[in-house]
């Protein structure tokens, strides 16, 4: 990853490390991070200096790119919310972030309202054309924050899964077509169908890691040891990866049936479960009026527990 040289303010600094500004302030205060004051009294930080801080408490690694798999074979758990706000919470906190919109319902493209260009997703997997399939660089006019995408559409993505069958290597597609981008990221963040489907079993062989959001809701609980066992399967196949990287409780609430089932959950599980939880938030629904992540339209509404998240994944990942 390139490091920038320029001097950051307290709030670019915090954005950086998935901080608030005013832990930024204490740390400059308590001599854990060196900084510079301006005659105005305003502190400047070295990118260097947050770098060694970041690597120093295991915060930055440089064991290469990491490639997740976001899976669930049930719709509405909170897939494609978590691969946007997730992903833009690790470009925020410094990664380089690729999202691959592997759903034949093309819901990631349509909220950020991207379309594929060409080479397209569906076309390198189907043999079509040769890779790497075409990205595209979402930005936002109140952000500096940029990550790629490689979009799909409905109209392509809709036929894949019918002609794969018939092609040689149908699990390996995805993995030989995202092959040459894997060095330009840090992170790649697969958007999965809602169905063990075969562009689903394209993303373990192609995924490091497993992510699987989960509803706080009791048909949830009794469902997850279904995806779990899919995920163990093509880790016998291939020897290895992908890994769980975790179980993350999405769509919270302060209900009985929600912390019953966070506690039933833990108990079961345990440190395969993250920390964070993500709770059930109305706004976060309207990402695709903005074609934003929830951060930059409703930053107190959600997006905080998505930035904690990235946190902990990259702990998890050492991403």
């Amino acid at each position: 990853m390139a490091v920038a040289t320029e001097l950051l303010t307290t709030t670019e600094a915090a954005r950086r490390m998935g901080v608030d500004d005013e832990t930024v302030r204490r740390y400059i205060k308590a001599g854990t991070l060196p900084a510079l004051t301006t005659a105005g009294g305003h502190y400047r930080l070295r990118s260097a200096d947050i770098t060694a801080y970041l690597t120093s408490q295991g915060l930055l690694a440089a064991a290469g790119p990491v490639a997740i798999a976001v899976v669930h074979h049930a719709g509405g758990v909170g897939k494609t919310t978590t691969t946007l706000n997730l992903g833009h919470s690790l470009a925020r906190a410094g990664r380089r972030v690729l999202l691959v919109d592997l759903d034949p319902q093309a819901d990631l493209s349509e909220r950020l309202d991207q379309v594929p260009g060409t080479p397209s997703l569906a076309a390198v997997l189907l043999g079509k054309a040769a890779g790497p399939p075409a990205r595209v660089t979402c930005s936002w006019s109140n952000s500096d924050v940029t990550m790629d995408l490689i979009p799909g559409r409905l109209e392509e993505m809709a036929d894949v899964e019918p002609q794969l069958i018939a092609v040689q290597m149908r699990e390996q597609r995805l993995a030989r077509a995202i092959a040459p981008l894997r060095k330009a990221y840090d992170v790649i963040l697969f958007d999965c169908p809602p169905s063990l489907s075969l562009l689903t079993t394209n993303a373990f062989w192609a995924a490091d890691q497993a992510l699987v959001p989960m509803q706080a809701q009791d048909k949830a609980l009794r469902q997850l040891p279904k995806i779990l066992g899919s995920i163990s399967e093509v880790q016998q196949f291939r020897e290895g990866p992908p890994a769980l990287l975790g179980v993350l409780l999405t769509m919270t609430t302060n209900n009985r049936m929600s912390r019953e089932v966070e506690q039933a959950l833990r108990e079961a599980y345990g440190d395969q479960v993250f920390d964070v939880t993500i709770p059930q938030r109305t706004r976060m629904a309207e990402d695709a009026r903005w074609n934003a992540p929830v951060a930059l339209f409703a930053p107190k509404d959600g997006a905080e527990a998505y930035h904690a998240l990235a946190q902990e994944v990259i702990h998890r990942a050492r991403a």
